[in-house]
């Protein structure tokens, strides 16, 4: 029998990159900042979510309807753990953003409660509790923000029927620089636009780009990431709900960038470096542009967190 190993664990769940523009549904990139976090405690009552801080009051307290409950609940019948918790969620990502928020909070939970029964199931065994309940407040099933968010690095979604992904490698001089506009896509929204077939040649050039980037990563070829970045299938779409995206990505290639493009389903930009300089300057460009567009915004900027999900700290019995 699983038994507590902690009274109490606190961690942190990382925003996340979909697609990385040349990578729809496939292609997913870990973040230093932003994030959630998540305290677990043992508790006498039912397995219950406890507080949530920072949604401003839109995130439901049920814990099924809950992408943090929903994981955690599903962890605890897999494992016949009869223990009762209680959840307290604080949201440092905004909701709509791009930027994986549903997903940090879901791998902060999954992270916390394996950490708290010592860590039964390794960080790939994680993974269908998290997509699980990604699936059930979105309506369908993608890892692209909750694995990279999970396990860190740049994630290869190869599969679902059985779940396979690969970890690709990331050069070590590889900064992500992120632009957050004080503005809500929701994922819904942006997938209802999106194509519901696409021509053989529209299929082959992309499959092309998406083979070139993964071969880039593996030969640390910036130039070739830079060409190979391209994507022919939701951008063209939902670039119409970001108007400010091909300004941002002139603004960012003059500061050197490798890449600009949408951060999922946006608003967020995301951007590629190989200097941390140049990425911060280039981020600040993008923030005053759009402020000049007429919304303000906050960036942040660091190497491709490779560690994903953390823990905070933990309280032994």
């Amino acid at each position: 029998m699983i038994e507590a190993r902690y009274r109490q664990v606190t961690s942190f769940g990382p925003a996340s990159v979909g697609n990385l523009t040349v990578g729809f549904d496939l292609l997913g990139m870990c973040l230093g900042e932003p994030g959630d976090e998540v305290r677990i405690s043992l508790c006498e009552e039912p397995t219950h979510i406890q507080s949530i801080l920072g949604d401003h009051g839109r995130l439901p307290m049920a814990i099924t309807e809950n992408t943090a409950g929903i994981a955690v609940m599903s962890y605890l019948k897999h494992l016949n753990i009869g223990q009762n918790i209680s959840l307290h969620l604080t949201k440092k990502m905004p909701l709509g953003s791009g930027m994986g928020s549903s997903g940090a909070s879901a791998v902060a939970a999954i992270t916390a409660v394996n950490h708290l029964f010592g860590s039964p199931l390794s960080r790939e065994e994680l993974c269908p509790f998290v997509l699980e309940a990604e699936g059930a407040i979105s309506g369908s099933v993608h890892g692209d923000n909750v694995i990279p968010a999970l396990l860190g690095g740049i994630v290869l979604i190869t599969g679902y029927h059985p779940l396979q992904f690969k970890k690709l490698p990331v050069p070590a001089s590889l900064y992500y620089g992120l632009v957050h506009p004080h503005l809500e896509i929701k994922t819904s929204e942006s997938r209802k636009i999106l194509p519901t077939e696409i021509s053989l040649q529209t299929a082959i050039r992309q499959m092309g780009l998406l083979a070139g980037f993964i071969a880039a990563l593996y030969e640390s070829d910036f130039p070739s990431m830079k060409l190979y970045l391209q994507d022919e299938i939701a951008e063209p779409v939902r670039k119409t709900l970001m108007p400010y995206l091909d300004q941002s990505r002139l603004i960012a290639e003059s500061y050197d960038a490798i890449h600009c493009g949408i951060s999922g389903s946006g608003p967020s930009l995301f951007s590629l470096w190989d200097d941390e300089e140049a990425a911060t300057k280039g981020c600040i460009a993008l923030q005053k542009y759009l402020l000049r567009w007429g919304t303000a915004s906050e960036y942040y900027t660091g190497l491709v967190n490779q560690e994903g999900a953390t823990i905070l700290s933990a309280l032994k019995i």
